[in-house]
This record gives C-alpha cells, structure tokens and sequence, in this order.
C-alpha cells in the first residue's frame, strides 16, 4: 500500500511539474503530432535510410495524390465549405514543397473533395472513436490511394493545454488539419505533411517541457519508459560509432539543436542564450518548415529532410502513392463568362443558369459568387466538371457578382475571369418557356427499379433537346439528348438518387427552358 501511494504522489507531482511548465504557455498554437507518434517516424526514417529504395528520384516531378475530407456534424452542420480555400491550400503547399520536387494534386478534382458526417471527429479527432472512423475511412477503397486530410473544427487534446492546429496519425496514416488553417494558409499544412513523410521535430523530445536557462542542459530526457538524447550543436561529436546528430533529436544533421525554442517566442530572429550540455550557444533555424517559429517568411526544407522524404515516398510503405499515371499536365486555357451578361438584368430569379465557354485543358471549374464585388459578403463557392450551372438559391431584385476559374488535376489556382455582375427579377420561372413543340410534361417520381422515376413528355411536333438532372446548387448531374418524334413519350431519369431535392430541366434546341423540382423522399 505505502509503495503505491508513493508511485501515485510521484505522478501526482510530474503531472503538476508539467502543467506548471506549459501554463504560461496555453495560448500558444502547436502541432498535435506526438512523441509517440515521432518514435514511429524515427524508426521509419532509420530504416528507410539503411534500405534505401532503387527508385529513388534522379530528376523530374514526384506526383503525390490528395484526398481532402471536409469533416461536418452528424446532421451535416458545421462543415467547412471554402472550396477556393482548399485549392488555394494546395497551391502553397506546391510552393513550399517546390523545391523538393513534389507535385500535390486532386485526381479527378471533385471526385477527391468529399463530405464526412461525424460530429466526434468534427471538433475531438484525437477521441478513440474519431481515430477509428478516421482510420476506416481513409483507408477505404476509394480512398486508400492518396494521402487523405481531415479539415476539422476544431482539434482537442485532454492530456495537454493549448490549441492544436493539425497533426499526423502514423497508426492511421492521416493528417488532420484544423478549419482555419485552411481557410489561411499557413505553413502548418507543410509541417504535417513532413511528418506523414517521416520528419521529426528538430526539438524531438522537448514537446512536454520548456528548455530552463536557470539549470544545465540534460544530455538526454526520459520520456514515457525510453531515453531520448539532447542534440548538442557541435555536427561532429560522436555518441559511439555514430555522429550523436545521427541519433539525437530528429536524426539529421542538417537541422541545427533546436530545444523547442520557437514555442511562444515572439519574433523570427532568435536572440535567446539557450546552450547545448557542452555550454555551447545554439543558433536554431528559425524558418525551417518543422520548428515551431511562427508567422515567418522564407520557411524551407533542409537537404537532409529533403532526402528523408523522398526516401519515405520511394518506400514500401508509400507503394500506393506511386501506382497512378501522371495526371493531366496541361494547363487551363481562358474561358469567357457568356450568361448572364454582364451588368444584365433578369426577369427572374429562382432559377438562373450561369455560362462560360469551355477552357483548353480545362476538366473543372470554379465557380464564386458573392453580394459584393470583393467577395466579402454572401459568399459562396463551387467547382463542376461543365462550363454551366444553374443557381436556385437566389433572392429575388439582388445584385449577384461572379467569376470562373478553369482547373484541372495539376492546375488548381489559374486566372479566374473578370468579375460579372447582375440583378435578379421577381418573377418565378417556373411555367413552360417557349419550348416549341412541348405541349406538356411531367414527373412521375417512381420507388423502384420496375418502376424508376421518369418524365412524361407530350410534344406536338418533332422536338430535340436536352433533359438535365441538377442538385439543388445546380451542379449537374446528368445529361440526356433527347431527338422524338410527335406524340407521347417516356424519359428515365437517373436512378439511386439520395434523399433530398433536385431540378430537372428541359432545354429545347431552338431555345427555351423549362426548370420542374424533384423531391426523392426515400
């Protein structure tokens, strides 16, 4: 009994040591990326640089696909759905991981931006729970291919204070990021996407304690049952056969001794007199991407962890990031707003079908719409795979302000057009509109296979045009040409529709469109 109390009074002390250590420091933005999570990454950079791979890269591009999971409430709420902020996102991490050669991309654009309802992960992915859902889904089929990213509310940790803004889970091979992250760019992104390719902190080590310059420096810290060496500045001192650069910290030797120094200091220049155990002062790279300086310019990479992640891509472990064709490298030609014209103003305003013509190279759009010609205000996002779409959310006598950016896999932050802009009406489209030789139609919604959900369409003459199913954001969803004859006929509409509503919409060849709801209610 008197030995337990004893361990129990001992933690009770290290615990109160640690949280003494990190108080003043709460605020401070951090990475939620472990210790134990770091000794994973340390074995796996150990053994890919005594196994290193045939493949490794001797010029060119290296190509990594992404797959991005908005994560959203139970009921869908919540999600973050900055659509330009997630490509942009993108666009900074090819800059900063430029250097390396390493290319991100989206495979098929919309098809590797999708939606993940779980209220636990939204805003406590480190939870049990989130970790297996995130882990399942991940390493799903359809997206067991890419490296997935889980953008979140908000990201708790009950063990430690202060906020997280992203980590990497090496059990799951995930990376989560924090919505604000996103929605700023920052360079987060890059820091955990060095750790999902096997980088250490330079500081490995310090994350739970702050260097104190009023005691000597440890030559090593123990931590959770293993003893991790204190780098020291000197490159050439020796910890048996091996440089200790080597084998202390993150394992490089490029990489200055780093003790957490950049954790709530203010400022990119370092002018602290924290010393190495041999009473050395430290000179810590303040801009590289894995330190913990914030808010400066000119992060990069050092060789040494330039290599570290090439040799992790080329690894077994990273075989299926390397089993895709090169995307699409062409880039985006320009493409002109056609409908509405600009400064136009309509007579209606529930249904409004915006045009462009098509871009060379183009497989995806942007398209952004806002109420003010800054984009500032009612603010709204979406990317589709044709040069149109039909907007249903619209108010009635409002100024609406737009513009289109053309996109394919590699070429995801083009010149967007110039800004359009015009006024709804009050009148509803909703009545047959000049759709010569339609005399009337309808849906019949069906619940089955035998019985599908169809249009009735009675035309009275020959009649050719098109039939479109829509979401409600008016992406759409599928297109059927239409060429009959005069009399009665019956169209299909596409099957296994989820809950919810839809538009279909006929548009004849010599004009004339006419817009009717869909509602599937089971």
């Amino acid at each position: 009994m008197k030995k337990c109390f004893s361990y129990f009074s001992f933690s009770i002390i290290l615990s109160l040591l640690f949280v003494s250590n990190l108080s003043g420091q709460e605020q401070t933005p951090r990475c939620g990326t472990t210790i134990e999570d770091q000794a994973i990454l340390g074995e796996r950079l150990r053994y890919n640089r005594a196994h290193p791979s045939p493949e490794l890269r001797t010029g060119g591009a290296i190509y990594i696909p992404m797959i991005f999971h908005l994560v959203g409430k139970k009921d869908g709420s919540g999600r973050f759905d900055r659509l330009d902020k997630v490509l942009d996102a993108i666009c900074k991490l090819n800059h900063d991981y430029g250097p390396q050669g390493m290319v991100f991309y989206l495979e098929g654009v919309t098809e590797s931006i999708k939606e993940l309802n779980h209220t636990a992960s939204w805003d406590n992915p480190k939870g049990q729970f989130s970790g297996i859902k995130l882990t399942n889904t991940a390493h799903n089929s359809s997206n067991g291919y890419a490296v997935n990213i889980f953008v979140v509310n908000d990201i708790k940790d009950g063990n430690n204070p202060g906020e997280i803004l992203g980590f990497y889970s090496p059990q799951g091979d995930y990376v989560v990021m924090k919505s604000k992250e996103i929605k700023s760019p920052s360079s987060t992104f890059a820091h955990e996407l060095g750790h999902f390719f096997s980088l250490m902190h330079p500081f490995y080590g310090w994350e739970g304690r702050s260097y104190n310059y009023n005691s000597p420096t440890p030559t090593s810290i123990f931590y959770a049952g293993r003893q991790i060496l204190v780098e020291y500045v000197s490159r050439t001192k020796k910890q048996g056969n091996n440089k200790l650069c080597e084998v202390a910290a993150d394992q490089l030797c490029d990489t200055e001794a780093n003790y957490k120094l950049g954790f709530g200091y203010s400022g990119c220049d370092w002018t602290g007199k924290a010393k190495d155990p041999d009473n050395e002062m430290l000179h810590p790279q303040e801009r590289n991407f894995m330190a913990y300086f914030l808010n400066c310019n000119n992060y990069s990479f050092t060789d040494e962890q330039g290599a570290a992640m090439q040799r992790d891509y080329n690894s077994n472990q990273r075989a299926f990031l390397r089993q895709h064709t090169v995307p699409n490298l062409g880039e985006p030609g320009e493409t002109t707003p056609t409908f509405p014209e600009n400064n136009q103003t309509l007579d209606y305003y529930d249904v409004v079908t915006l045009d462009w013509t098509d871009a060379p190279e183009a497989t995806h759009y942007l398209v952004e719409r806002a109420t003010r010609s800054a984009f500032s205000t009612g603010y709204t996002s979406f990317i589709v795979d044709k040069s149109e779409i039909t907007m249903t959310d619209l108010a009635k006598r409002k100024t609406y302000y737009w513009k289109v950016t053309p996109l394919n896999d590699t070429h995801l932050c083009g010149s967007a057009t110039k800004t359009q802009k015009f006024k709804t009406g009050s009148k509803m489209y909703t009545a047959t509109k000049d759709l010569n030789g339609v005399q009337d139609w309808y849906i019949v919604q069906g619940n089955d296979s035998d019985h599908p959900t169809h249009i009735i369409l009675n035309t009275t003459q020959s009649w050719k045009g098109q039939v479109k199913l829509l979401s409600p954001a008016g992406i759409v969803l599928s297109t059927q040409n239409v060429e009959i004859a005069q009399g009665r006929h019956i169209l299909p509409i596409k099957t296994n529709l989820a809950q919810g509503l839809y538009l279909v919409s006929l548009k004849g060849e010599n004009g004339g469109i006419d817009t009717k709801k869909l509602l599937i209610s089971n």
